[in-house]
C-alpha cells in the first residue's frame, strides 16, 4: 500500500509514504516531505522571509540552553509551580541566559498566555 489513512480537522485523508517534491520514500509518514527537501524548503523561505533581531535572539538562545543541559552547564529542576520533572526553560530576559525559570508544559503555557511574572510566593 503505497499511504496510510489518517484523520486531519475530522476528515479522512490519505497520508502518502513519498515526498511531495522529490517523489522518493520519506523518513515519516506524518510529514509532506523528506528530510533533504523539507531543509532546501526551509532554506529558501527563510531567504524570502529573514527574522528580525529580537526573532534570531530568541533563536540563539533557545540553541544554547539545549546545548548547556546537554553539556550539563544548565541543570533542569522540577517545575516551579507543580513539581513535575518534565519542563521546559522559560526566560523573562533573552540577554539574561543563565536566568531560567523551569516550568511543564501546562504552566509554560499559561505564563505566555496570561503574561504574570514570578509572585514572591513562586507561584504564577
Amino acid at each position: 500500500m503505497a499511504g496510510k489513512l489518517g484523520m486531519k480537522h475530522g476528515v479522512n485523508v490519505r497520508r502518502s509514504v513519498f515526498c511531495y517534491m522529490c517523489k522518493q520514500q520519506k523518513e515519516k509518514i506524518t510529514r509532506k516531505y523528506c528530510k533533504k527537501c523539507a531543509a532546501n524548503y526551509m532554506r529558501a523561505w527563510r531567504a524570502k522571509h529573514p527574522l528580525n533581531a529580537v526573532a534570531r535572539a530568541k533563536l540563539k538562545l533557545r540553541r544554547d540552553t539545549k546545548m548547556r543541559i546537554k553539556n550539563g552547564l544548565l541543570i533542569p529542576y522540577p517545575c516551579e509551580i507543580c513539581g513535575k520533572k518534565e519542563v521546559e526553560a522559560h526566560h523573562e530576559d533573552y540577554n539574561k541566559p543563565y536566568e531560567v525559570r523551569w516550568l511543564c508544559r501546562e504552566h509554560h503555557r499559561a505564563l505566555h498566555k496570561t503574561g504574570i511574572k514570578k509572585t514572591s510566593e513562586g507561584g504564577l
